[in-house]
């Protein structure tokens, strides 16, 4: 206050560090990418390309571990040329970098963009983790060039790691097959899985469906249920549709039994999968009313 008065020019307040924080950054990010609430509509892209803005006007936009924010913003929000750009101008890519292009191409429907890209992060060294494999066999199942040899790769790659037996890429496995028409080795896929989660089971459901196999479709139902997992939406889809091939009505009866049950009965797909079943039955009049 002396000084001042004598003066001479006060110190300046240092900046506060805070906005320059990647984590505080990247936590927004995070946040507005993962934002979906039902009262409120999610933030804009505009929201998310004005922190970009914000991250290279600081300094901070080269740092893997704001960029990698910024790579699940842009591929959540369905920009992948925006989640490209970001990914051309890293300097340092890590395996959670290239992870989220494949997986953002696959969820954009670039599966043959999201192929090359995951060749490329092999090629630079690095080994794939679950969710990298998994997104790799999903765009192995959309992509109209992939064929099961290059599925067959990835599921070596997947046994090289170890991770064959873990549910989410065993999942991914399963319908990958079914969608080369493989149902036995699907089948190899589900057996070689110890701990189970609905996934696998609908994914083996899927399996048999997509091919015709509606009595084992039936058989593994009663399997799910026996085990005491919860039917999903899916399953449910899946097993009436199966008892509409097999024309099993008493079958696809007590299914309807259990969505009622189970209060399924607010589910259009289902309903919709019921009203079929009866219809191919000659039972859609009774059914209606």
């Amino acid at each position: 206050m002396l000084s001042t008065l004598a003066g001479s020019t006060p110190t300046p307040t240092p900046t506060p560090t805070r906005e320059r924080d990647p984590f505080a950054i990247a936590h927004a990010l995070s946040s507005i990418a993962y934002s979906s609430s039902s009262f409120t509509s999610p933030p804009s892209l505009a929201t998310g390309s004005g922190l970009h803005a914000q991250c290279i006007k600081l300094g901070v936009s080269a740092g893997t571990f704001t960029t990698n924010h910024l790579l699940i913003f842009y591929k959540r929000r369905g920009h992948l040329a925006g989640a490209l750009r970001v990914f051309d101008e890293m300097s340092h890519r890590n395996l959670f970098s290239w992870t989220a292009m494949v997986s953002g191409s696959v969820r954009n429907a670039a599966p043959d963009l999201g192929l090359q890209l995951f060749v490329s992060m092999l090629g630079n060294g690095l080994c794939p983790n679950e969710f990298a494999l998994a997104s790799a066999l999903g765009a192995c199942c959309q992509s109209a060039v992939a064929n099961a040899r290059l599925g067959l790769s990835v599921h070596g790659l997947a046994v090289k790691a170890g991770l064959d037996v873990n549910p989410y890429v065993g999942s991914s496995l399963m319908l990958m097959y079914a969608r080369h028409g493989r149902t036995a080795a699907a089948e190899h896929v589900f057996a070689g899985i110890v701990f189970r989660d609905l996934a696998c089971w609908n994914a083996m459901l899927e399996a048999y469906i997509s091919n015709g196999y509606a009595c084992d479709a039936m058989r593994t139902v009663v399997q799910l249920h026996r085990c005491g997992i919860r039917p999903d939406v899916f399953t449910y889809i899946s097993a009436v549709k199966a008892s509409s091939i097999n024309s099993e009505l008493n079958f696809g009866r007590q299914l309807h039994g259990l969505v009622i049950h189970n209060r399924f009965e607010s589910s259009t797909s289902v309903m919709n999968a019921l009203v079929d079943m009866y219809f191919r039955a000659g039972h859609g009049h009774s059914y209606l009313w």
